[in-house]
């Protein structure tokens, strides 16, 4: 029997991540992380996992561990069933329905393919390094193709808005303490639009602390 281990996030999927942290979310029991790992990770049936010796199955189950430990990068740009998917070229612009999506989809691991088709489109027009992508209608648009996308680029993207997050988080803190006019003026701006500093302040901090599960979350065989 031949068995391919994944050496490096891109070779696994978001989807394989999710069914993996799902299974290891109802059973923590070790000997059912291991099976879980090898079968999923390693695309074979429970039927062929429970053949291989215990010897091989518990280094086979150490290496991948050791795969999903490694440091995401951010990437910009992947391709995916021929279409190339752009990271939103400019976070600044980002509408507020687009943010609403994303904090809500990134609360849950089951749902980071969602925030996944918020966060990448595929490049409608580019020029060198620069692009401009799809227009943001729905998640689902994209939501189910990308479950399918590399491991590494969804993880390095919710790291690098987990980060993101925080600066923001940070400075919006700050500029608020700050009592100016500036500030009294835009207190008034939120309130005529039914939000108030202190909604837009817990946003963010949701936004962050579901975020954090990232760090903490990865099973760790040793």
């Amino acid at each position: 029997m031949k068995i391919t281990i994944p050496t490096t996030l891109n070779e696994i999927t978001l989807k394989q991540y999710q069914t993996f942290r799902a299974a290891v979310a109802k059973n923590k029991d070790e000997e059912f992380v291991k099976l879980a790992l090898v079968t999923i990770f390693c695309k074979l049936s429970l039927e062929d996992v429970i053949k291989i010796r215990i010897k091989d199955l518990n280094s086979i189950a150490l290496q991948i561990s050791q795969t999903l430990q490694q440091e995401p990068q951010f990437i910009q740009r992947f391709k995916l069933n021929g279409k190339e998917f752009g990271f939103i070229p400019n976070l600044d612009k980002m509408t507020a329905g687009e943010y609403i999506d994303l904090d809500k989809y990134l609360r849950e691991e089951e749902d980071y393919h969602l925030a996944m088709a918020v966060l990448f489109r595929p490049i409608a027009n580019n020029f060198k390094d620069l692009y401009n992508i799809e227009p943001y209608t729905s998640s689902e648009t994209y939501g189910k193709e990308l479950l399918d996308m590399p491991l590494d680029v969804a993880l390095g993207s919710i790291v690098f808005f987990y980060n993101l997050s925080n600066e923001l988080l940070k400075s919006t803190k700050h500029y608020f303490q700050a009592q100016t006019a500036e500030n009294q003026l835009l207190e008034e701006v939120l309130a005529k639009n039914g939000v108030g500093i202190n909604q837009f302040i817990q946003l963010l901090e949701a936004a962050s602390l579901s975020l954090e599960k990232l760090r903490t979350s990865t099973y760790i065989l040793s």
